[in-house]
């Protein structure tokens, strides 16, 4: 016997994405929206977007970080972000309008005769709205065991006592159309239908695997 099932909706934590972003620094970018222009806020923010985002699935935990080189011929391919400690530079720099971002790979000057980097272009995405997608495509294609609210009294009802608690405080009324229990409360007379699992299908055998299965005796 299984559960009847029902898709899955918002409710339900099937995928639960980590916020990447503490409540004391979501307090200061409220404050700086209405104050700072795009080019300030840009410049504050921007060194969050090689911060990775977690989202645990089925008691596994991934992260998600995708704002590095995407070039293999690249020294940098797919290396963090990382500061050289000379000045200001680091591995990475984000260039470019709000739609038009990219990752910039820039020059080593901890290691200036060593491998160059090739000054690539990759395009620059925010890690956390993936982790969402990603939690969104998993929740569209999921379904829960449904576990429906039943309602066995009628409003002032003396009883109030369950059918799963109390039984013998019911009459059996036959089964509905969908081959659901019918329960009547012997105070106040309200009807319910219960839900019945279903029974398990045995698993389909094709031909060839029975033929594989013979092969074996």
């Amino acid at each position: 016997m299984v559960k009847i099932k029902r898709l899955a909706n918002l409710t339900d934590s099937i995928c639960f994405v980590e916020p990447n972003i503490p409540s004391s620094e979501l307090t200061q970018r409220n404050v700086d929206y209405p104050i700072l222009s795009d080019k300030k806020m840009k410049t504050k923010y921007v060194k969050f977007a090689y911060r990775p985002t977690h989202f645990t699935w089925k008691g596994k935990t991934h992260e998600i970080q995708v704002n590095f080189c995407s070039n293999p011929f690249c020294k940098n391919h797919m290396k963090p972000q990382k500061k050289y400690g000379i000045g200001k530079s680091q591995r990475y720099s984000i260039s470019g309008a709000t739609k038009e971002r990219n990752v910039i790979c820039s020059t080593d000057p901890t290691d200036p005769n060593g491998i160059p980097t090739l000054k690539c272009n990759s395009k620059a995405y925010s890690n956390w709205s993936l982790a969402t997608e990603i939690e969104r495509l998993i929740r569209v294609n999921a379904v829960v065991p449904l576990d429906p609210a039943y309602e066995f009294h009628k409003d002032g009802c003396i009883n109030h006592e369950t059918y799963f608690t109390e039984p013998k405080t019911f009459y059996k009324r036959g089964k509905a159309s969908s081959n659901a229990q019918i329960v009547q409360c012997k105070a106040c007379k309200k009807y319910t239908n219960i839900l019945r699992p279903k029974l398990k299908r045995p698993p389909i055998i094709r031909r060839g695997t029975i033929f594989c299965l013979f092969m074996q005796i």
